[in-house]
């Protein structure tokens, strides 16, 4: 995994293959990381921490959200490892 920062139009490249994966993403791609699960368990993981987000206009009660999906994957692999 890289160690820099990423913006949020960076992509990080997968090895040997030609697919590019974006770093920040929405609330349904990060499901689809963590096994289909609910949209709820997100918002909760937001609210404590454990994943980064932010709602893209945060003075609309109903902005969409953008999740960072590396800090998916890293919470999905602490998780595998317990």
């Amino acid at each position: 995994m890289p160690t820099f920062s990423f913006y949020e139009d960076a992509t990080l490249s997968v090895p040997k293959s030609d697919k590019k994966l974006r770093r920040w993403g929405s609330v349904q791609e990060a499901c689809r990381i963590l096994d289909d699960c609910d949209r709820e368990i997100i918002y909760d993981l937001i609210a404590t921490g454990e994943v980064r987000g932010y709602k893209r206009r945060p003075t609309r009660p109903n902005s969409h959200w953008r999740v960072d999906l590396l800090s998916v994957w890293h919470h999905k692999q602490s998780q595998m490892g317990q």
